[in-house]
């Protein structure tokens, strides 16, 4: 069973964007040799996340990459995300400039509070809502110094994002899609990968999509989504999935 995690911006542009949240993605070598493949196959969207523990190597890997292929910091789009342990007033933002530190960066093209919840809290504690609004009066405050061009949110359920849209601006929609036998069979009448059918059913909507991969053949693969189209049924079918199951973290416990 694999994720793809998808983001949708608003006027998001449709392109391949790189996932490097798992832990083989991590360490200078790995690293490099995953971002030379995906640019070089056109990639130019990368996320990553303070527990992810890649910052660093990303940053220094793109110091090399980027004139190896003649782009600039411009050309490429990077996501960032705030770790659970650094929720609240003050320590978001110490967090947030630290990983602009690490990325070698001035400025984060979108940054998101990664979960509801604090690390080392239990899940009904009460701190959790009022962490989570601190969190983001930070990320607003970076966002108007010009430090983070788009915030938002990643694994937030209905009653955290109700909560937020007093005081926020821009309310992302995350969405992840599991593989099963129904995209098995729909990928196999268009010839394609299973990660191939669900990337394509999120860029005909206009969502931006994260696959993760640190195989060569599958991040070229992953970018091969704008050749075909899916019919309107299989879309319909694709939409219609859902196991509510969730693999990792279960926002659904945080208060």
């Amino acid at each position: 069973m694999s994720v793809i995690k998808c983001i949708q911006l608003n006027n998001s542009v449709a392109m391949p964007l790189l996932g490097l949240g798992t832990f083989k993605i991590r360490g200078q070598e790995t690293v490099h040799r995953i971002l030379d493949s995906a640019l070089a196959a056109g990639y130019r969207s990368f996320d990553t996340a303070s527990v992810y523990r890649n910052e660093e190597d990303i940053g220094r890997s793109l110091q090399t990459l980027l004139p190896k292929y003649g782009l600039c910091r411009q050309d490429i789009f990077i996501t960032s995300k705030l770790a659970p342990k650094d929720q609240g007033r003050g320590a978001c933002r110490e967090a947030c400039l630290l990983s602009l530190a690490r990325l070698q960066c001035s400025y984060l093209d979108l940054f998101l509070i990664h979960w509801p919840g604090t690390q080392k809290m239990q899940p009904g504690d009460s701190r959790h809502k009022p962490n989570r609004l601190g969190s983001w009066a930070d990320m607003e405050q970076l966002y108007e110094e010009g430090k983070l061009r788009a915030v938002g949110v990643s694994n937030f359920l209905q009653h955290h994002l109700e909560e937020l849209t007093g005081v926020c601006r821009v309310t992302p929609a995350v969405l992840q899609l599991l593989y099963d036998s129904t995209v098995q069979m729909i990928a196999s009448q268009y010839n394609k990968t299973p990660a191939q059918i669900l990337l394509r059913w999120a860029v005909q909507q206009g969502v931006g999509v994260l696959p993760k991969s640190t195989n060569k053949k599958h991040i070229e693969e992953n970018a091969q989504v704008f050749d075909f189209e899916l019919k309107e049924h299989d879309m319909q079918t694709l939409s219609g999935l859902s196991s509510n199951v969730h693999y990792c973290w279960d926002p659904s416990l945080i208060t």
